[in-house]
């Protein structure tokens, strides 16, 4: 698939060590752990603003509407995440999502962002982030 899309985008023959490099500068693909990391955030964006069916919805909730009391971290779009007790349950949807939406940062949990604003904003972030650890 890389080799297709690298000569659909160059006409000429382009040496295969470069084609990872290729891929993520020029038709902006992600390496598979910042692509992961990309649909965890995108999904609990959808969840958190109503854009997701209510059994995936109700694993995304905000500190602000767990908690009873108010704390200064409730001005701030933070998820609350489940504890677990193995790597396994560290892996579902529940845990993991709302762990990768905590870890973005502010900017990207305002909640005034559009639903392309923030695909847009993350997917220009993993690329940096990706290019930066040489991924």
């Amino acid at each position: 698939m890389r080799l297709t899309a690298t000569t659909c985008h160059y006409a000429e023959y382009v040496n295969v060590n470069n084609i990872p490099a290729i891929c993520r500068c020029q038709l902006h693909w992600l390496p598979v752990r910042e692509r992961v990391i990309f649909k965890h955030a995108l999904l609990v964006f959808k969840a958190l603003h109503g854009l997701l069916p209510p059994y995936l919805a109700d694993d995304c909730q905000l500190l602000a509407d767990t908690g009873r009391r108010q704390l200064r971290s409730s001005d701030v779009a933070t998820c609350s995440v489940l504890r677990t007790h193995s790597s396994l349950g560290d892996r579902c949807f529940a845990v993991a999502g709302p762990r990768t939406w905590n870890s973005l940062p502010i900017k990207l949990r305002q909640s005034d962002l559009s639903l392309e604003q923030f695909r847009r904003l993350l997917n220009l972030r993993r690329i940096c982030l990706a290019k930066d650890y040489g991924a």
